[in-house]
């Protein structure tokens, strides 16, 4: 018997339980990410969310994982110098 440490293995819940495990991972690198370049700019939640587009609750919601970051859809684009 040979086992695979490949993620395409396993049952259909098991890679499931993966994806969804990588995709938690990356959502809070995400949020860590922005956390250090928020504050190394003095930027707080309320600024973020303005240069955005959100509202701010959406914005507190993503900091707290009860949403998503996600990378596209938002009516503005932040200026690198603006943050």
């Amino acid at each position: 018997l040979i086992l695979f440490a490949d993620s395409s293995y396993g049952s259909p819940r098991e890679r499931l339980s993966r994806q969804r495990a990588k995709a938690d991972d990356l959502q809070a690198i995400v949020t860590r990410n922005i956390r250090v370049a928020m504050a190394l700019r003095g930027v707080n939640q309320k600024d973020l969310a303005k240069v955005l587009g959100i509202a701010t609750s959406s914005m507190s919601q993503k900091f707290t994982g009860k949403t998503l970051w996600n990378l596209v859809g938002y009516r503005k684009k932040p200026q690198v110098s603006s943050m």
